[in-house]
């Protein structure tokens, strides 16, 4: 238990004339049921010992950390009033508060929580931004994450001129479904489809998916259209060749050549374009 009232004034982060929403405000104003079932889900609640504190309090609790970039046991004396008002937290007496300790969180975050937790509750965020936009557009992009001069890890990049990283990243129109992580001159392309097989578990409703012209390949085309029934704008390569492959004679030429599997010349394009991409 922490009485909260001589720390507040230390460490309050946002000015009372500002427009932004405290932190602590923002997440007491949210509908976290969807969440909630997440974490008891993952967490198995039914089979363990009672909890001393709801998880749903912990993982707010762990937001607010990572948004005031504090520590463990600084985040704990850190909270006013009114983000314990705000957050739920158990008034024991007046401006007494339950707050968990440091120990509490950290053992939430890398044991019982973990990266399993995490990528189930962010696998169950991007279900809820899916079902809430629909006919969105789709894009795949790359942005560099510039690494501290002393990474010994981080490579070169000669174009950015840093030392970086790389964050693939899948956008529904303006939010952030899915990320993938490399080092910083991997090259964009290898990670499309990749990206694609996990957001399409979020089923997501596309009226077209954008791409820029490093991931301009016939592999990429063929999957993106498989995997959410769209055809990818893809901005053509500088250095681009016609596949003469692709015209209807030789179309029908390959799905002929494949007819005791199924093909059939008389199918419409879609049809033996996809049974094509089955069997190749």
């Amino acid at each position: 238990m922490v009485f909260v009232s001589e720390t507040e004034e230390r460490y309050r982060t946002v000015d009372e004339n500002s427009d932004f929403t405290p932190i602590g405000e923002l997440l007491g104003g949210m509908d976290l049921f969807q969440l909630e079932l997440v974490l008891h889900e993952h967490l198995n609640l039914a089979h363990r010992r009672k909890w001393e504190f709801p998880p749903i309090l912990l993982f707010k609790l762990l937001i607010v950390k990572i948004f005031r970039q504090l520590s463990y046991r600084r985040l704990v004396s850190s909270l006013t009033t009114d983000d314990c008002e705000f957050l739920g937290i158990n008034e024991i007496e007046p401006g007494i508060f339950s707050i968990p300790s440091s120990s509490t969180l950290h053992d939430f975050a890398t044991n019982r929580l973990g990266p399993d937790g995490l990528k189930a509750i962010m696998h169950s965020n991007g279900v809820q931004i899916c079902q809430s936009i629909r006919n969105g557009t789709g894009m795949i992009d790359s942005s560099p994450i510039e690494a501290s001069s002393y990474d010994k890890n981080a490579r070169f990049n000669s174009h950015y001129n840093c030392k970086m990283y790389k964050m693939h990243i899948f956008h529904l129109d303006d939010i952030p479904l899915f990320h993938l992580f490399s080092e910083g001159n991997e090259h964009d392309a290898p990670y499309a489809i990749p990206l694609a097989e996990k957001v399409r578990y979020m089923f997501p409703s596309l009226k077209k998916i954008q791409l820029d012209a490093g991931y301009d390949s016939f592999l990429i085309h063929a999957s993106f259209w498989k995997i959410f029934k769209v055809k990818p704008l893809i901005e053509q390569r500088e250095n681009k060749k016609i596949n003469f492959e692709g015209t209807d004679e030789r179309i029908d030429h390959w799905v002929n050549k494949l007819w005791k599997k199924g093909g059939n010349i008389r199918d419409s394009i879609d049809k033996k374009l996809e049974f094509l991409y089955r069997n190749s």
